[in-house]
């Protein structure tokens, strides 16, 4: 399997996690910690794989995606390592802060989801992976 087909699946199993875990419920701890492995996973695979291709590419345009989906990247794993820090100081319990926190992830996650799928796998298989 190719990156991008590897990424995208990745990316399934991540909206699936997001979408089965109820942030108001304390079992919802367990799964959190899970999908904060899954992420930092894939966002080493990311940041190793995806990314440099794009900044080393000859084209000026590529090289601006590769770095800007990068930089936007780093604030979003801030804010995903935000919330499990949060989820620590939580001992088992899913404070309001915890909820919001999840909640905030959760949507930049899937929009990012949507943006790296239509957007920069595009420019990876179309200039990148030929």
């Amino acid at each position: 399997m190719n990156l991008i087909s590897t990424l995208k699946e990745e990316h399934k199993k991540i909206i699936k996690m997001l979408d089965e875990i109820n942030p108001g419920k304390n079992e919802g701890l367990n799964s959190l910690k899970a999908l904060k492995e899954m992420l930092v996973v894939h966002l080493d695979k990311e940041d190793s794989l995806l990314y440099p291709g794009l900044v080393a590419s000859s084209e000026e345009e590529l090289k601006n995606l590769g770095k800007t989906f990068q930089d936007i990247m780093k604030s979003y794993m801030e804010l995903a390592m935000k919330c499990c820090e949060n989820l620590n100081r939580a001992n088992g319990v899913m404070t309001k802060d915890l909820i919001e926190s999840y909640n905030l992830v959760k949507e930049k996650i899937n929009n990012r989801i949507v943006i790296e799928e239509s957007i920069l796998f595009t420019a990876y298989e179309k200039f990148i992976n030929k």
